[in-house]
């Protein structure tokens, strides 16, 4: 199998290093104002409800668990991003991909 292109930025790992270690990464489907959607590729700290359908790899001692409804083309960088104190990670170089077959 051919390795998971992700790497995560070192104060994104600090952060989660700090908590539970572990990462999401799930497609979310986005809408836009005039009907149209995107899936859009998100992190969220922690561990899924559904665990047995994920896969689980480590990246730089992080267990990242990938939906099985994503699909990863190009390399993408988990960053960490705050505003007043309130941090949230985000997901750097993902394609959208339209939400019409």
């Amino acid at each position: 199998m051919a390795e998971v292109p992700i790497t995560i930025a070192d104060e994104a790992r600090a952060w989660l290093l700090a908590g539970e270690a572990a990462l999401i990464v799930r497609n979310a489907t986005r809408n836009g104002c005039c009907g149209g959607s995107a899936g859009v590729p998100v992190a969220e700290p922690g561990i899924p409800c559904d665990i047995d359908d994920y896969r689980v790899i480590e990246v730089d001692g992080i267990a990242v668990h990938l939906d099985p409804g994503i699909t990863i083309s190009k390399p993408l960088t988990v960053r960490l991003e705050s505003f007043l104190g309130l941090r949230h990670l985000f997901v750097e170089g993902a394609e959208l991909a339209s939400g019409r077959d």
